[in-house]
């Protein structure tokens, strides 16, 4: 009988990695980090995720590459082996997708030479994937003599917080770019006099909400995982749970023929996906393509469309107390595409409906052709 695996498939520098999705903890927006002496390669600073030391690592450092450039949209994925938890940097979260026993790999892959933190590759017609090894990877930041011919003992994570006037070149230079401009830092820690101060309070919202012990997300039911998206300048929230994915915005072709909402079709990694702007049902002016950069690939039943966006704000975690109803004079257009209201920074933000939307008659997307 044929094993099924399942893979977390993320991307690093428009290279496809995977790890088992028996490791995956949890996936969050990357927050403010906070840089520590004498960390092991690659580790570019620590976050404290519910009372517990998450040391976050840049593959590509590890990898003894160039590290790339970060982002408010760029994610953490956390993994676990035993009682050890790493965090991984990576630019996207692609899908998860499940290998059988003959494609999954048993070959270390390097140039003539074993590499211990690569498990193998799988190729296939449209793209190879490097499956990342965990166990050595856990092991050269707990262990950071892994490899040498002794015994190791199980320690906690070393901990050595840089002093607040501590020379910012002692953490790898890495940039953040904010609406498409690149703001040089020498980590997303100490920089607040590089940062902006809109991208300084949404990592800093990041890392406090991180900090947090909810007792309520131990129950699944009272919480919704929300992205907070930027759509003609107005904050609107979606949920995650309709969510396949985020991503730039790439060539579009536009499709003849088609009512004004359909932008045209994108190739998504060999997947046609139609692109569509839901401003005029939001009684919205029509979607500026000059501003849009990103998109959000939303999945409802078997329709599956990217929603033209200007960008991903952030993303967040809230309990279902939290969300009020959506006042009957907030909006001219149909209150059923909106499931609530919620505060957010001050502002009271809508969580759209994307059921709803697409349901709608007045946006009919027609993929059968």
């Amino acid at each position: 009988m044929t094993q099924q695996h399942s893979y977390l498939i993320f991307r690093i520098n428009n290279s496809l990695y995977g790890v088992s999705t028996l490791s995956v903890k949890e996936i969050f927006l990357l927050p403010e980090l906070t840089p520590i002496l004498e960390a092991p390669p690659g580790i570019v600073g620590v976050i404290d995720v519910r009372g517990q030391i998450l040391p976050v690592m840049d593959l590509n450092l590890r990898f003894g590459q160039q590290t790339n450039n970060y982002s408010l949209t760029t994610q953490v994925i956390v993994i676990e082996q035993g009682e050890q938890n790493l965090g991984i940097i990576v630019e996207e979260v692609s899908q998860v997708r499940d290998l059988s026993v003959r494609d999954t790999p048993n070959q270390p892959v390097a140039d003539h030479h074993s590499h211990p933190f690569i498990a193998g590759v799988v190729r296939s017609e449209n793209d190879i994937l490097v499956i990342i090894n965990l166990a050595n990877l856990i092991k050269s930041v707990f262990k950071p003599n892994y490899g040498a011919r002794q015994n190791y003992l199980e320690q906690p994570f070393p901990v050595r917080l840089l002093p607040s006037d501590y020379p910012q070149q002692a953490t790898p230079s890495q940039q953040l770019i904010i609406g498409g401009e690149q703001i040089k830092s020498s980590s997303l820690a100490n920089s607040s006099t590089q940062l902006t101060s809109e991208a300084l309070e949404i990592l800093r919202e990041r890392a406090n909400r991180l900090r947090q012990i909810d007792e309520v997300r131990q129950n699944a039911d009272n919480v919704k995982n929300l992205a907070i998206i930027v759509l003609n300048q107005e904050l609107f929230s979606v949920d995650l749970e309709n969510v396949r994915e985020f991503t730039n915005l790439e060539q579009v072709v536009p499709v003849p023929c088609c009512p004004p909402h359909i932008i045209g079709n994108m190739n998504l990694r060999g997947e046609i996906l139609t692109l569509i702007d839901i401003c005029q049902i939001l009684n919205l002016p029509p979607i500026n393509l000059g501003t849009i950069s990103q998109l959000i690939v939303v999945e409802v039943d078997d329709l599956r469309v990217g929603l033209a966006i200007e960008k991903v704000r952030d993303t967040i975690s809230v309990n279902v107390g939290e969300i009020d109803l959506v006042p009957a004079a907030s909006y001219s257009t149909n209150k059923k595409y909106f499931q609530g209201t919620l505060s957010y920074q001050k502002n009271i933000i809508s969580i759209l409906n994307i059921s709803s939307i697409l349901q709608s008659e007045n946006l009919v997307v027609d993929q059968s052709g």
